[in-house]
């Protein structure tokens, strides 16, 4: 999996950096071939009183998948929108609960 992170106008120490690495890895073991999944996470509003903001986005092939978060920790954030990022993966697929629903 190819890994971008940024944090404009909000500084991440190594040990956060870190944690959202590990918690990304999640993500490539859900697919087959990771080389071609592309993620990026945005944090920004690193304040203690507004949390942080945290949009992790997705490319793999022609799809293109999208999560938002915010928390007062970076790693409950970016774990909270990799959850979400990973259901929608799940929907989108062959016999993912949107084509139960659909009757498809």
């Amino acid at each position: 999996m190819q890994l971008s992170i940024s944090s404009p106008g909000t500084t991440l120490d190594r040990e956060q950096l870190g944690g959202i690495e590990r918690d990304l890895e999640k993500i490539d073991r859900r697919f087959r071939s990771p080389e071609d999944v592309v993620t990026r996470v945005r944090v920004t509003n690193g304040k203690p009183v507004q949390g942080y903001d945290v949009v992790l986005e997705l490319d793999y092939h022609k799809r293109h998948f999208m999560a938002k978060a915010n928390g007062s920790d970076v790693g409950r954030a970016v774990r909270e929108a990799r959850d979400d990022l990973l259901r929608q993966v799940t929907d989108a697929g062959r016999g993912g609960h949107s084509s139960f629903v659909k009757g498809t």
